[in-house]
């Protein structure tokens, strides 16, 4: 896709939406309290193993990404 857009001098740009897993995972990891902890602790850390896979590919392939998950973690941090 990105060759496709370079080629038709489209600006590709890819935008990373996390899972919501992600953005409450300060309030989700190692938290005994919930339901399957353990589940989404190995969820969690699979997700952040696919992630730098991901974004390794893209650095390495100079497609500019954008990934909102410190802005959406924020957010939720301030109630939004």
């Amino acid at each position: 896709m990105n060759e496709i857009c370079q080629q038709s001098h489209v600006q590709f740009l890819i935008v990373m939406i996390p899972t919501k897993e992600q953005v409450f995972s300060d309030y989700l990891e190692r938290n005994s309290k919930i339901s399957f902890s353990d589940v989404t602790d190995k969820l969690l850390v699979n997700e952040r193993s696919a992630l730098a896979q991901t974004f390794s590919f893209m650095d390495n392939s100079n497609i500019p990404h954008v990934d909102l998950l410190r802005a959406l973690k924020t957010a939720a941090g301030k109630g939004l």
